[in-house]
């Protein structure tokens, strides 16, 4: 996931420069996104450990059926526990992330574009915080 997450940074920082800033805004949010999943997974967290959800979820399953992995929602990646109590991230990496998340989430559904502006604050933000993730930029 570590590759994935310096891919998609990469990715966001050519987006930036071909001047395609929503799409690079979705690619830098999911870089830290993948990030932070592979830092959990790497400390032998699972999805149903830290978010209620989907402890409810594979309590429920069947047991006979094939195990299936749980995912990551983005809201419990983006959320404290995750954040603050797990990965011990102080609040403003924890406040880079949720923005990283806004954004994208204007990127990807809301008519207004991102500006150059609003994903350069953001992507500044993110190269402090990916190599601390292990994610090399």
């Amino acid at each position: 996931m570590r590759a994935k997450a310096e891919a998609s940074f990469q990715a966001a920082l050519s987006l930036r420069k071909a001047r395609n800033f929503n799409s690079a805004a979705s690619r830098a949010y999911y870089a830290v996104y993948q990030a932070i999943v592979a830092e959990l997974e790497a400390q032998n967290y699972r999805p149903e450990q830290i978010d209620p959800v989907m402890a409810e979820k594979k309590a429920e399953r069947d047991p006979t059926e094939n195990e299936r992995p749980e995912k990551w929602r983005h809201s419990v990646i983006c959320g404290y526990k995750a954040l603050g109590e797990v990965l011990h991230l102080g609040y403003p990496e924890r406040d880079a992330v949720k923005r990283a998340w806004i954004l994208r989430v204007k990127a990807d559904y809301e008519p207004d574009d991102v500006s150059d502006e609003q994903l350069g604050k953001v992507m500044d933000r993110l190269l402090h915080i990916l190599p601390d993730l292990g994610i090399s930029v």
